[in-house]
């Protein structure tokens, strides 16, 4: 199969890993009585409405990338620590069940109903490999991956005020380890251990 049918394939499952986190973001924060996402639109399945050209360019190429950020705001929850853990850890976990779910999926098409359709194992196998690979991304704590929100909650107040002044130059910095392929050497081990974890577990 050449590049660009496989970039087919992936664009898809780009689009939809990106809007389950999003979404969950916007979900859980909601949930917790914010109410910004709603306002703002977030609070959708709309892919288009959790797109960022950057983010979904370094996807694309690289492995690697983020949706348009959910905007929150923890001065709505009752404990804003708790709330702040919730709203930004639940995407992590959802990512990852969504990517167990899709290789739960994989294995059945393969094994039990013994559907031999390239297509369907192409689009499936990388909606499990996008779906990890965003939650694990999400774990550098750099905005806008999801760490970086929970991070802050556990720094002193001082340490948080300069991580969010210098937060364009990390961000530049992360951007160009992503771009070098110097970040997907220790990212994508975790990737693979994740998604070897579901293979032994469903093959």
């Amino acid at each position: 199969m050449n590049l660009g049918l496989m970039s087919l394939f992936a664009l898809p499952a780009i689009f939809v890993s990106i809007t389950i986190c999003e979404f969950t973001k916007a979900f859980v924060s909601t949930k917790l009585g914010d109410n910004i996402p709603r306002q703002e639109g977030r609070l959708t399945l709309n892919p288009f409405k959790h797109f960022e050209a950057i983010g979904f360019i370094l996807f694309l190429l690289c492995g690697f990338g983020w949706g348009k950020p959910v905007r929150t705001s923890a001065l709505f929850y009752k404990d804003r620590k708790k709330g702040t853990l919730m709203t930004y850890g639940a995407p992590i976990i959802v990512n990852i069940l969504a990517g167990f779910i899709f290789m739960l999926i994989y294995s059945l098409v393969i094994r039990k109903m013994q559907i031999d359709n390239y297509y369907i194992k192409y689009i499936l196998n990388y909606l499990v490999i996008y779906n990890i690979s965003i939650a694990v991304f999400n774990l550098v704590p750099v905005y806008p991956m999801c760490a970086s929100k929970i991070l802050i909650v556990f720094l002193p107040p001082n340490a948080a005020i300069k991580m969010s002044q210098n937060e364009k130059i990390f961000q530049m910095i992360l951007m160009l380890l992503i771009f070098f392929g110097l970040l997907g050497s220790f990212l994508n081990p975790i990737t693979n251990f994740i998604i070897n974890i579901f293979e032994m577990l469903l093959f």
